[in-house]
């Protein structure tokens, strides 16, 4: 994933191979360093609208441009824990790298770049 871009994810829950058409009563994603860091850098949940559910079995989390902008480069792991009462709890775990970007706010609209110039890198490769 590239810092400071939108990301969109959708996911279901599923049993027994089919969608859970039910709404969860909680839905969290949560972002940190490591497991073991009692803070999350990003969390994200069902119950302040930061995941939305489309009625159908569809779940949607917007990770914005300004959730990970000012986040150091490196790996990180997340994880979706989906809960259903009574006591019906899952936790789907992953991890995933925060990569730079090339295009910076500075090079947007015309930056340092003028229309026309060809670029080759080191390759030789022409964009």
């Amino acid at each position: 994933m590239t810092r400071g871009d939108l990301k969109v994810v959708t996911f279901n829950v599923g049993l027994d191979g089919e969608t859970v058409t039910d709404p969860m009563d909680y839905v969290y994603f949560s972002v940190k360093k490591a497991y073991t860091d009692p803070a999350c850098l990003i969390q994200k949940k069902l119950s302040d609208g930061g995941i939305l559910w489309d009625g159908a079995g569809t779940y949607t989390i917007t990770i914005n441009p300004e959730d990970t902008e000012q986040l150091p480069f490196g790996r990180y792991v997340c994880d979706i824990q989906v809960e259903k009462s009574p006591g019906i709890k899952y936790t789907f775990k992953g991890a995933f790298e925060l990569e730079p970007e090339v295009t910076h706010r500075e090079n947007e609209d015309g930056g340092d770049v003028q229309p026309g110039t060809r670029y080759e890198p080191a390759s030789g490769k022409t964009f």
